[in-house]
């Protein structure tokens, strides 16, 4: 998280209590008798967009906006588990129509990104849908939502991942069962040979010690099929590579995210 958003963050969530305002924006006076970080993130969260006028220029300038959205999202990662998903939903529920474009490219760049730090499919579904079950947005605009929302159900986190075949090193056909229990975690790095970031993903899984120890400990497996038309289909891979985390049932933990995403979801 950058520096300025732990400034922010700081501010926000530990100061005893008063009116922060960060920019051009107003955020919200929190309850003295709200103390825990937790407590307070959830009502900052909350109240976020309470006091933003829509029509006052300064407040509503893409930057502005942009500087808006990324601290409401950090804020809301600090909240109990599910306010995040609620808040995004309120927000994207109740944004103006004029600005549902922007907040639909800042929910892409922020949330399905790969480089993004705040990346969550399940945020992203969650505005999306909230947008979906809205009356006044264009049938142009809703269009592609609904398609999205779609797209990424399959092979979802909290789904059994879909088996597949594909050849081993050896050029011998296996299929992802044949992995599947054999370790708690089991990951998938869909990968392209002549994708130059998939090979230094892979040198970092063999050479890294966080990796290495996983493996020599039993705790991990790691398989690398390479892409196909089928299995990009299948396995909705938003980038490349694209790494999907698996418990030892073969169920998606998480998918499409960073190794740091990752590592933080295996239980050392």
């Amino acid at each position: 998280m950058s520096s300025i958003v732990n400034k922010f963050l700081t501010a926000l969530l530990l100061l005893p209590v008063g009116l922060c305002s960060y920019g051009q924006l107003p955020l919200p006076q929190i309850p003295a008798e709200l103390t825990t970080t937790e407590a307070r993130a959830e009502y900052a969260a909350r109240h976020f967009y309470d006091s933003i006028d829509w029509t006052v220029e300064s407040m509503t300038t893409e930057y502005a906006q942009t500087q808006a959205w990324v601290n409401f999202l950090s804020i809301a990662d600090y909240a109990p588990d599910g306010t995040d998903a609620e808040v995004v939903a309120t927000l994207f529920a109740r944004i103006p129509v004029d600005f549902i474009p922007l907040y639909i490219d800042l929910a892409e760049s922020y949330l399905l990104s790969a480089d993004s730090e705040l990346a969550s499919e399940r945020l992203y579904t969650a505005a999306m849908t909230a947008l979906a079950e809205r009356i006044d947005v264009p049938e142009e605009t809703l269009a592609p939502i609904i398609a999205r929302i779609d797209y990424l159900k399959l092979n979802s986190p909290g789904t059994l991942a879909t088996d597949f075949e594909f050849p081993d090193a050896d050029g011998q056909t296996v299929r992802l069962s044949d992995f599947t229990g054999k370790t708690p975690y089991l990951l998938i790095v869909f990968h392209d040979p002549d994708c130059d970031v998939c090979h230094e993903l892979l040198d970092t899984l063999q050479t890294d010690p966080q990796w290495t120890s996983l493996r020599a400990d039993g705790k991990l497996s790691v398989i690398t099929p390479e892409i196909t038309d089928e299995l990009d289909e299948t396995f909705r891979m938003l980038y490349t590579p694209s790494l999907y985390l698996l418990d030892k049932d073969g169920r998606i933990i998480v998918r499409n995210v960073l190794l740091d995403k990752i590592s933080a979801s295996i239980d050392r």
